[in-house]
């Protein structure tokens, strides 16, 4: 997910004014719904909703173009316990993209993203930057491994065995990125 771009003033002062969150339970509710929102919402319901992609996102009316502005729940949170709205993008450490917890959110970056991402369905190997090398001839199956790294594709190697290919990428891994993943990146303070 890229960084949503930093919303109007005036849309950030309708989120200081409408929204609360609780930095324990990760909940955003309504404080004073506004607009076409009065009609469905209460003060204490919740607000947003899951998205195709399973993030919370959460809307504000902007009334100078009547269109609905959507932001990532995560990016709400930060804002409202902060102050300051995100630049890098903000991730949830377990994977769960609806926990929005203060201890769960982190900022990370472009490569780091993509390496916290889900793997695809289409995943042949089902290990994320090994892929099979289909035999040519009577040769038997390889395995070659590769990770991105400022934006760019690094080949590490084909290898005989998937273990092998596959230990190739935890080490470029730990390499690149010091060891960090999910469990253990930069958390966001509040206040």
């Amino acid at each position: 997910m890229q960084t949503p771009s930093r919303p109007s003033e005036f849309i950030l002062e309708k989120i200081r004014r409408h929204l609360d969150y609780n930095p324990n339970t990760g909940t955003i509710t309504w404080k004073n719904p506004v607009g076409p929102m009065l009609r469905r919402c209460h003060h204490g319901d919740r607000a947003g909703h899951l998205n195709g992609s399973s993030v919370m996102m959460i809307q504000i009316l902007n009334p100078d173009t009547g269109q609905q502005v959507s932001m990532p729940a995560q990016h709400v949170a930060i804002f409202i316990a902060s102050g300051e709205w995100p630049t890098p993008p903000v991730y949830n450490r377990n994977g769960k993209r609806d926990d929005n917890r203060i201890e769960n959110l982190c900022y990370s970056d472009y490569d780091l993203d993509r390496l916290n991402r889900r793997l695809s369905r289409c995943s042949a190997t089902g290990i994320r930057g090994v892929y099979e090398k289909k035999p040519e001839g009577a040769s038997p199956m390889r395995f070659i491994a590769s990770i991105r790294a400022d934006g760019k594709c690094v080949h590490l190697g084909t290898f005989d065995t998937i273990d092998k290919a596959h230990a190739a990428r935890i080490t470029a891994e730990k390499i690149l990125f010091g060891g960090v993943c999910m469990t253990n990146r930069k958390t966001p303070t509040a206040g």
